[in-house]
């Protein structure tokens, strides 16, 4: 008996997952470059696929997307990590904003001399992106045609560049005075043409 063999007795462990997490998520924020957003840095302890839809702020959970978005606006982000061999999956939610990108368009200064037409008004665009194009910029002066100084005021159409936050800096239009000296000249010649026919002979 003292030489017999001891028993042998199966135990089964079952050992649980633990609770999926994620750590840390880089910042999504970001202003509008005409390019989708780059993806978030996750940093979690699982080895599960991590993947980041994206929606925008409001809609419906099923307009979730993997497709980064590129306007101006509020989104959502939806970060999943699948889960792993040690770590169940896990969600997480983060809402962010893509910024409209500052834009500023000042006008130039422009003048005329009273009783001419008016010169072309004109302004000048920094800080637009080549491949987004500023849409229906209007460019307008204060009305008047007396000698002296007027705004000139450029706008734009309610909502036709939401990705651009436009600053505005008027210009000034100038109606210079006639120069009185280019009158008398000019009265001075036609005098002088009416003396001369009169005293023409018959």
């Amino acid at each position: 008996a003292g030489n017999q063999a001891p028993s042998e007795t199966e135990i089964q462990l079952k050992v649980e997952k633990a609770a999926g997490k994620i750590t840390s998520v880089s910042e999504i924020d970001a202003t509008y470059t005409g390019e989708p957003i780059s993806q978030p840095t996750v940093k979690t302890p699982s080895e599960g696929q991590v993947t980041v839809e994206y929606k925008a702020k409001d809609s419906d959970d099923d307009t979730y997307t993997t497709e980064a978005p590129t306007n101006a606006g509020s989104y959502v982000a939806r970060i999943t990590v699948a889960e792993d061999d040690d770590y169940e999956a896990v969600t997480e939610i983060k809402e962010f904003e893509i910024s409209p990108k500052q834009v500023t368009i000042t006008v130039n200064p422009a003048s005329s001399t009273f009783g001419q037409a008016d010169a072309e008004l004109t302004y000048t665009v920094d800080g637009v992106l080549d491949n987004t194009p500023l849409n229906d910029i209007a460019i307008e002066r204060v009305p008047g045609e007396n000698a002296g100084e007027y705004d000139i005021i450029a706008s734009q159409k309610e909502g036709s560049n939401p990705n651009y936050a436009i600053t505005f800096v008027k210009g000034t239009y100038t109606v210079k005075p006639l120069d009185l000296a280019d009158v008398n000249v000019n009265v001075s010649l036609d005098k002088a043409l009416i003396m001369r026919t009169a005293q023409v002979p018959e």
